[in-house]
């Protein structure tokens, strides 16, 4: 599953996407913009990956949720590092320290259905609110 993932991530038809998100850091029109897409595009993912990851093996949807988005934006930080430093050992080496991470994260029954908030998660803390 990571690897179709990663294959969807890494398509290079999404560079001009990752210069969105670039340009959107010093442009606030930018961020306004692309901001709905980006929710979207991910209320879209969580239910697939709840159905696919939650009910089938048992996972909370909250964690199903947390590590989802983790993995989708380190896979997101390494698509655009491969852009100047293209190596594909690093991908290979980085799909399989995932794999490793969501399977010990799915493994818990540690009574922790997540591991905090994503800042694209509706209900998300302000860093600035956090304790």
């Amino acid at each position: 599953m990571l690897g179709i993932l990663w294959d969807q991530i890494s398509d290079p038809r999404l560079g001009a996407v990752y210069e969105l998100y670039t340009a959107a850091r010093t442009d606030p029109e930018i961020q306004a913009a692309i901001e709905p897409a980006i929710r979207q595009h991910l209320d879209a993912l969580h239910p697939i990956m709840f159905e696919v990851l939650g009910d089938r093996f048992g996972v909370p949807n909250e964690r199903v949720m947390s590590v989802a988005n983790l993995v989708v934006f380190t896979m997101q930080g390494l698509a655009v590092y491969l852009v100047a430093v293209p190596d594909p050992p690093l991908v290979d080496a980085m799909l399989h320290d995932l794999a490793n991470v969501a399977d010990w994260a799915f493994e818990q029954d540690d009574g922790i259905t997540t591991m905090g908030p994503s800042p694209l998660d509706g209900d998300a803390i302000p860093a600035s609110e956090q304790p």
